[in-house]
């Protein structure tokens, strides 16, 4: 349909499956509507963001030694994230470090995914490395606090498992936390005597029944790929060795998903990252015990590197009687305070005012940018409008227009490492952005 301003139209019945063209440019439009809406030719028309002002801040008061976490989840050793039936993209884990002198103390968190800030004593620690994370301490001789912040960046899709979710892909705290003065004692177990076939992740090969006496033994670094795309499965005996224990891979290429006894323990990606699997309740006392690993290699060369069994770490380095709770925190309450640094995470708050756009006129799309953040939450209007950063770059969140309330809105951001929203604004979508206009005004 051609309904430039040259072409005077008469009204007829248009379908949705037709195009519809206003001085040649392709327009949305759906039959029954009362306007058109698209993009404006018109270089005179401008879209505005509003404004956000009233910044205020709440520091995470969860890192502080004397805070209240006497209704929290208790455990002997920590539980990993989900446990207490918060199945969010955060969980707040607290103990006591007891140490005999003051000096400093290597603090090591055997398993922890997919992030960690730790905190002794209300100030912020320095952790170091990827899945076993480790921290200079420096303590005070007596009892310290110790606060730590984990959060998840998405779990698997799961979708051939049924069972309890915290006893898969584990994320938060998933193995032992261990505080030493030196060197942690660990030592490292047998060599281990992996076999491997090749198959798909539908195999059921992770069955620890599963025969594999035919199965050609595998060498360290061995190309079993020949350089072709595609999945394997790796298989080894682990020999009886003391608590808490630890699975050590100096690499795989390119993709690990790791099981004990059948049961799924995490998934690592990275042919380049050593990285380690907490072996945790998924360990059969008296044996046998049978780690699988399902290899994926996208391309070229590809295979299990070395891998070692750690354990022995002494009991009495071995950190104990946690408190964990699901959550970043509460933000509807008080303690709400004027921005400036903090060394905690933090809920930051600003409100804008919005006027709904009309039948007729610019109706703007706004994105809240999260520029100087690290990693976090949005919300708009306690509606939670998802994580940042994200994985393809993108000029800040879409604000829902079913959200935006006439006169007085709320943006509160949690940041993990309370960066403070110097740069945070609301932004214009310009090719989302539109104008209505009335059909008689295109006749």
């Amino acid at each position: 349909k051609d309904f430039s301003a040259d072409n005077p139209f008469k009204w007829t019945k248009i379908y949705a499956n037709e195009e519809l063209q206003i001085d040649g440019k392709l327009v949305p439009f759906a039959p029954g509507e009362k306007h058109f809406r698209f993009g404006y030719p018109d270089e005179n028309v401008v879209f505005t963001a509003p404004t956000l002002t009233n910044w205020q801040m709440r520091p995470s008061a969860e890192i502080a030694p004397n805070f209240n976490d006497a209704a929290w989840l208790k455990s002997e050793m920590p539980q990993p994230m989900g446990a207490d039936g918060d199945y969010g993209a955060h969980a707040w884990y607290r103990t006591n470090l007891n140490v005999p002198a003051a000096g400093e103390y290597n603090l090591r968190f055997s398993g922890a995914r997919d992030w960690l800030g730790a905190w002794t004593n209300g100030q912020r620690v320095e952790v170091t490395g990827k899945a076993a994370r480790t921290a200079k301490v420096t303590l005070k001789k007596g009892v310290n606090s110790l606060a730590v912040l984990t959060s998840h960046n998405g779990r698997d899709k799961l979708f051939n498992y049924l069972g309890a979710i915290d006893k898969v892909d584990s994320k938060g705290l998933v193995g032992a936390v261990t505080l030493t003065q030196g060197d942690a004692p660990e030592s490292k177990g047998p060599a281990l005597e992996w076999r491997w076939k090749s198959g798909g992740a539908n195999d059921n090969l992770a069955a620890p029944d599963f025969k594999t006496d035919d199965w050609p033994l595998a060498k360290t670094g061995e190309d079993t790929f020949n350089h072709k795309a595609g999945t394997a499965w790796y298989r080894a005996t682990l020999p009886q060795i003391p608590a808490p224990r630890l699975l050590h891979f100096e690499s795989v290429d390119d993709k690990a998903t790791v099981y004990l006894n059948g049961t799924k323990l995490m998934e690592h990606e990275g042919w380049d990252e050593a990285f380690d699997v907490p072996l945790g309740t998924a360990w059969k006392e008296g044996g046998p015990n049978i780690v699988a690993v399902l290899v994926t290699n996208n391309d070229g060369a590809g295979g299990m590197g070395a891998a070692s069994l750690l354990s022995g770490v002494a009991d009495k380095n071995a950190v104990r009687n946690w408190k964990m709770r699901g959550g970043a925190g509460d933000f509807s309450g008080k303690g709400w305070q004027n921005v400036g640094e903090t060394n905690a995470p933090a809920f930051f708050k600003a409100t804008f005012t919005a006027t709904p756009p009309g039948e007729s006129g610019p109706h703007p799309i706004w994105r809240v940018t999260t520029t100087g953040l690290s990693r976090g939450f949005v919300w708009l209007n306690k509606h939670n409008l998802g994580r940042y950063p994200e994985k393809v770059p993108v000029s800040g969140i879409y604000l829902p227009e079913c959200w935006i309330k006439n006169g007085a809105n709320e943006i509160v951001v949690f940041d993990e490492e309370g960066k403070v929203p110097t740069n945070v604004k609301i932004v214009v979508e310009e090719t989302a952005s539109r104008v209505s206009v009335p059909l008689t005004a295109l006749k």
